[in-house]
């Protein structure tokens, strides 16, 4: 194919001191109790879930690991095993379309046919292409069966624990390949984690062109990056049994999120329960003040009997935090004091966290905050 180390310590029972108050102001101080969000809506959806993409945590579930058909969103998966095999400077090469790709729909490939990897993904995101999926699949593998063992292969690494796939676009409609909400979730982030299967899920329309002159214009049936300038992806599905279904990500509000809703008895309903997550997911989610520049941080007394007050030298507001999470702070000081520093001298520094992210760090002072320098 193509194709930072602290100073030693000036007495060990400063050193002791010092890692106790660090010990005890991280994970157990809490900020301010926030207002409350917007009740979760009712979904028409058999199973759903609502997942921060900056944390991962589930902000909403509903039977996330019943197994049910995909549909068209397995083609998440035909693309992230895609490009595990094919190289991003190889995504230009041809490959030809083999006999099985005949009557399938799609962009109208003929057995025989030569595009490059990057139109057929184009027709496989955007058009949700079996053809193009067909194509791809005997490109990498050899034979569709063959490529369906890798994605199933991935799927085990990935720890989808739901998923179990019997080919690779999603049709026909097979009882047998099946995954979650929860899974679809996770390869929806991995997508939209890689830099080109990010920029291949929010396409809302593309030309998909092959040898010698065929175009084909192909307007993505994911209503969610069509009609909504923050959104971003990914991908949306239906069969007969599998009903509506759709992976849709993007940041309505101060938070980017994924959402996957499955067996939505109507397309408008499957439009109307999707959005309605994603706002609620939205509505989790506020600006906070965590920290301003000279509030006292930590105060203690050392074994001399002195104050060591420390203060904020910087400040920490308009910081996007889950309106319930508990947000937490460590301290990490230059050195272990046993006498108090002259006021005004940096003493280390206190990050603040919150489901597990970094919220951000500023620096920590002796009892007052230097004045700014112009």
């Amino acid at each position: 194919m193509n194709s930072p180390d602290a100073a030693r310590p000036r007495r060990a029972a400063g050193a002791t001191l010092l890692l106790l108050l660090a010990v005890l102001t991280a994970g157990f101080w809490q900020a301010p109790p926030a207002v409350a969000a917007s009740p979760p809506p009712d979904v028409a959806a058999a199973s759903g879930v609502v997942v921060d993409r900056v944390s991962g945590r589930i902000l909403w579930s509903k039977d996330a690991h019943r197994r049910l058909q995909p549909a068209s969103c397995t083609k998440i998966m035909t693309l992230l095993v895609l490009l595990d095999y094919v190289a991003v400077d190889d995504l230009d090469d041809y490959l030809v379309a083999p006999e099985a790709v005949a009557g399938k729909t799609g962009i109208g490939l003929s057995p025989g046919d030569q595009i490059t990897y990057r139109q057929a993904i184009l027709g496989l995101m955007v058009r949700s292409a079996t053809d193009c999926g067909v194509a791809l699949a005997w490109a990498v593998a050899g034979d569709e069966p063959s490529f369906v063992q890798l994605m199933n292969r991935k799927a085990a690494a990935m720890g989808l624990d739901d998923t179990d796939f019997r080919n690779s676009t999603g049709a026909p409609d097979d009882p047998r390949h099946v995954t979650s909400a929860a899974d679809l979730a996770e390869l929806g982030l991995a997508a939209l984690r890689h830099p080109v299967a990010r920029t291949m899920v929010n396409h809302a329309e593309a030309d998909v062109t092959w040898p010698p002159d065929r175009t084909f214009h192909a307007v993505s049936g994911n209503w969610i990056v069509r009609d909504y300038a923050w959104a971003d992806g990914v991908k949306s599905g239906y069969t007969p049994t599998a009903r509506y279904c759709i992976v849709a990500s993007g940041t309505p509000g101060l938070r980017p999120l994924i959402s996957v809703t499955m067996r939505e008895p109507t397309r408008t309903r499957n439009i109307a329960d999707s959005l309605a997550l994603l706002r609620f997911g939205s509505s989790l989610f506020h600006r906070r003040g965590v920290v301003h520049r000279g509030d006292v941080v930590a105060r203690r007394t050392l074994k001399d009997g002195a104050a060591l007050v420390a203060v904020a030298g910087d400040d920490l507001v308009r910081v996007v935090v889950r309106r319930a999470a508990r947000v937490t702070r460590r301290l990490s000081f230059t050195e272990s004091f046993s006498t108090a520093p002259p006021a005004g001298t940096q003493i280390g520094s206190v990050t603040y966290r919150a489901d597990g992210v970094s919220l951000g760090s500023v620096r920590l002072f002796s009892r007052r905050v230097p004045a700014e320098t112009p």
